[in-house]
């Protein structure tokens, strides 16, 4: 193909193709899109708590930082979202592999360690990646999903074709939906989905302190206990079932 060929594809992708991808998404995902923005739109509802506190001089550097970092965080799970919808199966797990980090990294300031791991992280010397384990002493589930996520999105034979691809003979430039690519849409949405549930969940116990309702979590004095009531466990399950339905078919 010549120059001129490839650059009309590349236009078409970016005009065409990934708004069709789009609405067939939209059409055939409702429930699991619709699913994913409820999730979200509650983390941002606990952080903008914190970053329109009516007194500032009651959160301190390290629960701003937090917030300021989750805030990045659930922006990048929204550009998943979009990602997810206009066929872009690798891209949305970068994003959402990054989304994880952010958590990560919040989570390791908040831990029996966190003045170390805060410290770290004033001083510029610190990574998500480096925090994953530190986080699972709070919630042991980022492990498996950072795990999966990085199996993804880490360059190798599995995911530069040898799957993605079926076996074609044919690659495509960006994103768009297939028939046969359909799965791969369903799957980065079951993980959006449980990634999001995290999210929530996470960012209540974080800031547990700035909020008097909780949904998965019970306060007795200084200590968080786990106890969804019945919707929110409905959802957390729902949102684990299809993650693992989705995993166990890639």
């Amino acid at each position: 193909m010549t120059f001129d060929e490839i650059k009309a594809v590349v236009t078409d992708t970016i005009f065409n193709i990934s708004l069709n991808a789009q609405a067939r998404t939209d059409k055939e995902f409702k429930e699991e899109i619709e699913n994913s923005i409820y999730l979200i739109s509650k983390s941002f509802t606990i952080l903008e708590k914190i970053i329109n506190h009516t007194d500032q001089k009651k959160v301190p550097d390290r629960v701003f930082d937090s917030q300021a970092i989750l805030w990045q965080g659930g922006n990048s799970l929204i550009g998943g979202l979009q990602l997810i919808r206009q066929g872009y199966t690798l891209e949305s797990q970068f994003l959402m592999r990054y989304a994880v980090e952010n958590l990560a990294m919040v989570l390791s300031f908040h831990t029996e360690n966190g003045d170390s791991f805060y410290k770290k992280f004033t001083n510029n010397n610190l990574s998500g990646e480096k925090c994953v384990g530190e986080a699972k002493k709070l919630v042991s589930q980022i492990g498996g999903i950072y795990g999966l996520l990085s199996e993804i999105t880490h360059p190798s034979k599995k995911t530069l074709g040898y799957i993605y691809m079926g076996g074609e003979k044919s690659i495509t430039i960006g994103g768009g939906i297939t028939d046969k690519t359909i799965r791969w849409v369903k799957m980065n949405l079951a993980i959006l989905q449980f990634l999001s549930t995290i999210y929530w969940s996470s960012i209540e116990l974080i800031f547990s302190d700035y909020s008097d309702e909780y949904t998965f979590w019970e306060k007795s004095g200084d200590i968080m206990k786990w106890a969804p009531n019945e919707e929110q466990k409905a959802i957390y399950e729902r949102s684990l079932l299809l993650f693992k339905e989705a995993v166990s078919g890639m």
